[in-house]
Protein backbone atom coordinates (compact mmCIF):
# COMPACT_ATOMS: atom_id res chain seq x y z
CA UNK A 1 0.00 0.00 0.00
CA UNK A 2 1.68 3.28 -0.26
CA UNK A 3 0.25 6.88 0.51
CA UNK A 4 -1.58 8.62 -2.26
CA UNK A 5 -1.15 11.96 -1.18
CA UNK A 6 2.24 12.59 -2.98
CA UNK A 7 0.38 10.93 -6.50
CA UNK A 8 -2.83 11.93 -8.39
CA UNK A 9 -3.75 12.01 -11.57
CA UNK A 10 -3.38 14.29 -14.60
CA UNK A 11 -4.77 17.25 -13.46
CA UNK A 12 -27.36 15.22 -26.74
CA UNK A 13 -27.15 11.75 -27.94
CA UNK A 14 -29.64 9.26 -29.21
CA UNK A 15 -31.66 7.10 -27.24
CA UNK A 16 -30.77 3.15 -27.75
CA UNK A 17 -33.17 0.75 -27.97
CA UNK A 18 -32.96 -1.96 -25.04
CA UNK A 19 -34.41 -4.55 -27.17
CA UNK A 20 -31.18 -4.19 -29.56
CA UNK A 21 -29.04 -5.79 -27.28
CA UNK A 22 -25.95 -7.52 -28.70
CA UNK A 23 -24.06 -10.65 -27.87
CA UNK A 24 -20.77 -8.40 -27.48
CA UNK A 25 -17.67 -10.07 -28.21
CA UNK A 26 -15.41 -10.02 -25.39
CA UNK A 27 -12.10 -8.48 -24.86
CA UNK A 28 -10.23 -11.39 -22.56
CA UNK A 29 -7.24 -12.46 -23.89
CA UNK A 30 -6.27 -9.42 -25.72
CA UNK A 31 -3.54 -7.42 -24.77
CA UNK A 32 -4.03 -3.63 -25.32
CA UNK A 33 -7.23 -2.82 -26.79
CA UNK A 34 -5.16 -0.38 -29.98
CA UNK A 35 -7.45 2.41 -28.37
CA UNK A 36 -5.11 5.01 -26.81
CA UNK A 37 -6.06 5.75 -23.08
CA UNK A 38 -7.67 3.28 -22.14
CA UNK A 39 -8.19 3.09 -18.36
CA UNK A 40 -9.40 1.24 -15.41
CA UNK A 41 -11.87 3.14 -12.90
CA UNK A 42 -12.46 1.09 -9.86
CA UNK A 43 -15.66 2.73 -7.90
CA UNK A 44 -15.05 3.14 -4.25
CA UNK A 45 -15.88 6.06 -3.17
CA UNK A 46 -19.06 5.13 -1.74
CA UNK A 47 -21.02 5.57 2.12
CA UNK A 48 -21.48 1.38 2.66
CA UNK A 49 -24.28 2.99 4.90
CA UNK A 50 -25.70 -0.85 5.04
CA UNK A 51 -22.66 -2.69 5.42
CA UNK A 52 -21.78 -0.12 8.62
CA UNK A 53 -18.20 -0.17 7.64
CA UNK A 54 -16.31 0.51 4.32
CA UNK A 55 -16.65 -2.32 1.75
CA UNK A 56 -13.23 -1.33 -0.51
CA UNK A 57 -10.73 -2.61 2.74
CA UNK A 58 -13.29 -6.10 3.61
CA UNK A 59 -11.57 -9.20 3.07
CA UNK A 60 -14.28 -11.81 1.01
CA UNK A 61 -11.52 -14.31 1.24
CA UNK A 62 -11.36 -14.19 4.93
CA UNK A 63 -9.01 -11.99 7.46
CA UNK A 64 -5.72 -13.37 5.41
CA UNK A 65 -6.96 -12.45 1.81
CA UNK A 66 -6.91 -9.34 -0.02
CA UNK A 67 -9.17 -6.38 0.76
CA UNK A 68 -11.99 -5.79 -2.01
CA UNK A 69 -9.94 -2.74 -3.10
CA UNK A 70 -6.56 -4.55 -3.32
CA UNK A 71 -8.44 -7.32 -5.24
CA UNK A 72 -10.09 -4.83 -7.65
CA UNK A 73 -6.67 -3.37 -8.68
CA UNK A 74 -4.77 -6.21 -8.45
CA UNK A 75 -7.54 -7.73 -11.47
CA UNK A 76 -7.27 -4.78 -13.77
CA UNK A 77 -3.40 -4.48 -13.50
CA UNK A 78 -2.94 -8.15 -14.62
CA UNK A 79 -5.87 -7.53 -17.25
CA UNK A 80 -3.90 -6.98 -20.04
CA UNK A 81 -6.45 -4.30 -21.70
CA UNK A 82 -5.76 -1.18 -19.55
CA UNK A 83 -2.79 1.05 -19.11
CA UNK A 84 -3.80 2.70 -15.97
CA UNK A 85 -6.04 1.53 -12.97
CA UNK A 86 -7.60 4.54 -11.24
CA UNK A 87 -9.83 4.64 -8.18
CA UNK A 88 -13.01 7.15 -7.34
CA UNK A 89 -12.04 7.36 -3.61
CA UNK A 90 -15.18 10.11 -3.02
CA UNK A 91 -13.84 13.14 -1.30
CA UNK A 92 -10.12 13.45 0.05
CA UNK A 93 -9.52 11.93 3.31
CA UNK A 94 -10.91 8.48 2.25
CA UNK A 95 -8.84 5.45 1.64
CA UNK A 96 -5.82 7.47 1.78
CA UNK A 97 -3.11 4.80 1.09
CA UNK A 98 -3.80 2.34 -2.28
CA UNK A 99 -2.43 -0.81 -3.59
CA UNK A 100 0.36 -0.55 -5.50
CA UNK A 101 0.10 0.97 -8.67
CA UNK A 102 -3.24 2.73 -8.14
CA UNK A 103 -4.25 6.36 -8.56
CA UNK A 104 -6.87 8.31 -7.09
CA UNK A 105 -8.93 10.51 -8.28
CA UNK A 106 -11.31 12.75 -6.22
CA UNK A 107 -14.90 13.58 -6.83
CA UNK A 108 -15.79 17.03 -8.14
CA UNK A 109 -19.54 16.56 -7.35
CA UNK A 110 -19.96 15.64 -3.74
CA UNK A 111 -21.91 12.34 -3.10
CA UNK A 112 -23.41 12.36 -6.76
CA UNK A 113 -22.42 8.33 -6.53
CA UNK A 114 -21.10 6.47 -9.19
CA UNK A 115 -21.83 8.44 -12.43
CA UNK A 116 -19.65 11.52 -10.30
CA UNK A 117 -16.67 9.47 -10.17
CA UNK A 118 -16.51 8.82 -13.28
CA UNK A 119 -17.39 12.55 -14.79
CA UNK A 120 -14.45 13.26 -12.67
CA UNK A 121 -12.29 10.18 -14.15
CA UNK A 122 -12.73 12.00 -17.05
CA UNK A 123 -12.23 15.35 -16.07
CA UNK A 124 -9.10 14.81 -14.21
CA UNK A 125 -6.77 12.68 -16.42
CA UNK A 126 -6.80 12.36 -20.18
CA UNK A 127 -8.53 9.07 -20.71
CA UNK A 128 -10.10 8.36 -23.80
CA UNK A 129 -11.91 4.96 -22.54
CA UNK A 130 -13.02 4.21 -18.61
CA UNK A 131 -13.05 0.38 -17.78
CA UNK A 132 -15.06 0.78 -14.64
CA UNK A 133 -16.08 -1.52 -12.22
CA UNK A 134 -17.59 -1.52 -8.43
CA UNK A 135 -15.10 -1.98 -5.84
CA UNK A 136 -17.37 -4.72 -3.90
CA UNK A 137 -17.13 -7.57 -6.96
CA UNK A 138 -15.23 -10.41 -5.89
CA UNK A 139 -15.95 -12.68 -8.65
CA UNK A 140 -14.56 -11.01 -11.50
CA UNK A 141 -13.09 -12.67 -14.39
CA UNK A 142 -11.27 -11.91 -17.30
CA UNK A 143 -13.62 -13.81 -19.54
CA UNK A 144 -16.39 -10.59 -18.93
CA UNK A 145 -14.31 -7.69 -19.45
CA UNK A 146 -16.27 -6.15 -22.09
CA UNK A 147 -14.17 -4.36 -25.22
CA UNK A 148 -14.29 -0.79 -26.16
CA UNK A 149 -17.52 0.45 -27.54
CA UNK A 150 -18.63 -0.11 -31.48
CA UNK A 151 -17.63 2.93 -33.09
CA UNK A 152 -20.85 5.33 -33.15
CA UNK A 153 -21.24 4.05 -29.20
CA UNK A 154 -20.85 6.00 -26.22
CA UNK A 155 -20.89 3.00 -23.59
CA UNK A 156 -21.14 -0.71 -23.37
CA UNK A 157 -22.41 -2.69 -20.52
CA UNK A 158 -24.29 -6.07 -19.63
CA UNK A 159 -28.07 -6.50 -19.03
CA UNK A 160 -28.86 -8.95 -16.10
CA UNK A 161 -32.49 -10.36 -16.43
CA UNK A 162 -33.32 -7.35 -18.70
CA UNK A 163 -31.65 -4.34 -16.47
CA UNK A 164 -28.61 -2.88 -17.00
CA UNK A 165 -25.25 -3.56 -14.92
CA UNK A 166 -23.76 0.40 -15.45
CA UNK A 167 -21.22 -0.61 -12.73
CA UNK A 168 -19.25 -2.80 -14.81
CA UNK A 169 -18.86 -1.48 -18.47
CA UNK A 170 -17.05 0.35 -20.87
CA UNK A 171 -17.15 4.24 -21.52
CA UNK A 172 -16.29 6.71 -23.84
CA UNK A 173 -15.28 10.14 -22.94
CA UNK A 174 -18.21 11.37 -25.12
CA UNK A 175 -20.57 10.87 -21.92
CA UNK A 176 -18.89 14.20 -20.39
CA UNK A 177 -21.70 16.55 -21.04
CA UNK A 178 -24.89 14.06 -20.43
CA UNK A 179 -23.85 12.96 -17.20
CA UNK A 180 -22.53 16.76 -16.17
CA UNK A 181 -26.19 17.67 -17.45
CA UNK A 182 -27.91 15.17 -15.50
CA UNK A 183 -25.89 15.90 -12.17
CA UNK A 184 -26.64 19.17 -12.31
CA UNK A 185 -30.28 18.77 -12.38
CA UNK A 186 -29.73 16.64 -9.19
CA UNK A 187 -30.68 13.10 -11.49
CA UNK A 188 -27.26 10.68 -10.83
CA UNK A 189 -28.92 7.60 -11.45
CA UNK A 190 -26.73 5.66 -13.87
CA UNK A 191 -29.33 3.93 -15.57
CA UNK A 192 -30.25 7.63 -16.91
CA UNK A 193 -27.11 8.41 -18.45
CA UNK A 194 -27.20 4.87 -19.82
CA UNK A 195 -30.61 6.12 -22.12
CA UNK A 196 -29.21 9.50 -23.12
CA UNK A 197 -26.34 8.04 -24.41
CA UNK A 198 -25.52 5.69 -27.51
CA UNK A 199 -25.21 2.22 -25.34
CA UNK A 200 -24.23 -0.75 -26.66
CA UNK A 201 -26.19 -4.08 -24.25
CA UNK A 202 -24.75 -7.23 -24.11
CA UNK A 203 -26.14 -10.16 -23.03
CA UNK A 204 -24.53 -11.94 -19.77
CA UNK A 205 -23.62 -15.69 -20.94
CA UNK A 206 -25.48 -17.97 -17.71
CA UNK A 207 -21.87 -18.90 -16.48
CA UNK A 208 -21.29 -15.39 -15.95
CA UNK A 209 -23.84 -14.55 -13.90
CA UNK A 210 -22.01 -14.81 -10.60
CA UNK A 211 -19.81 -12.27 -11.74
CA UNK A 212 -22.63 -9.36 -10.64
CA UNK A 213 -23.12 -10.47 -7.26
CA UNK A 214 -22.10 -7.91 -5.25
CA UNK A 215 -21.70 -7.09 -1.32
CA UNK A 216 -24.32 -4.60 0.58
CA UNK A 217 -24.67 -5.81 3.86
CA UNK A 218 -22.45 -8.27 6.90
CA UNK A 219 -25.14 -10.97 5.76
CA UNK A 220 -23.85 -10.92 2.35
CA UNK A 221 -20.03 -10.22 3.23
CA UNK A 222 -20.14 -13.56 5.39
CA UNK A 223 -21.69 -15.78 2.73
CA UNK A 224 -19.39 -14.73 0.36
CA UNK A 225 -16.39 -15.28 2.72
CA UNK A 226 -18.25 -18.69 2.91
CA UNK A 227 -18.28 -19.77 -0.79
CA UNK A 228 -14.84 -18.15 -1.35
CA UNK A 229 -13.12 -19.97 0.99
CA UNK A 230 -14.64 -23.09 0.10
CA UNK A 231 -14.13 -22.65 -3.52
CA UNK A 232 -10.09 -21.83 -2.34
CA UNK A 233 -10.19 -25.42 -0.24
CA UNK A 234 -11.20 -27.23 -3.52
CA UNK A 235 -8.66 -25.46 -5.63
Amino acid sequence: MRDQSSEGVDGCCMKTDMEKVSGCTRAAGASKTGQKRHYALVLAGGRSSRMGRDKALLRPDGTDGETFLERAVRFWRESGTVERVLVAVGQPGHLESLPEGAEAVYDLMKDQGPMAGILSAFRQTDAELLSVSAVDMPNLSREAILPAPPEGRDAMVYLLNGRPEPLFGVYRRSIEAAAEKLLLSGRGKMSLLLDQVRTEYCKIPDDMERIFRNVNTREDLQQIVKERISLNKKI
